[in-house]
């Protein structure tokens, strides 16, 4: 997650003509535990986005996804890692 003017935002990652692109979305945050921030709004259950390689993003920019090696040896090609969201669990409690 980043911030602009305040507002903090993340790179969802969306396919634009065949192609991965990151695209810039604002988001409210809620918790933030150990290093980890709770998103409450401005995402969908199931959608990708960017958390490696934040340094080298920008809106729109193509990315290519983070795959494990597939030979012993193989080093990942990967500009931009990526973390798929899950809905909250019904009746959770905090």
């Amino acid at each position: 997650m980043q911030f602009s003017a305040n507002q903090p935002y993340v790179y969802v990652i969306a396919n634009r003509s065949g192609r991965s692109v990151a695209m810039q979305r604002v988001v409210v945050t809620g918790a933030n535990e150990s290093g980890f921030i709770e998103i409450k709004d401005g995402l969908i259950a199931g959608e990708q986005i960017v958390a490696d390689g934040l340094n080298k993003v920008q809106p729109n920019s193509p990315v290519r996804l983070a795959h494990p090696p597939s030979a012993p040896g193989a080093q990942p090609t990967a500009t931009a890692a990526v973390v798929p969201l899950v809905a909250p669990s019904v009746g959770a409690s905090r």
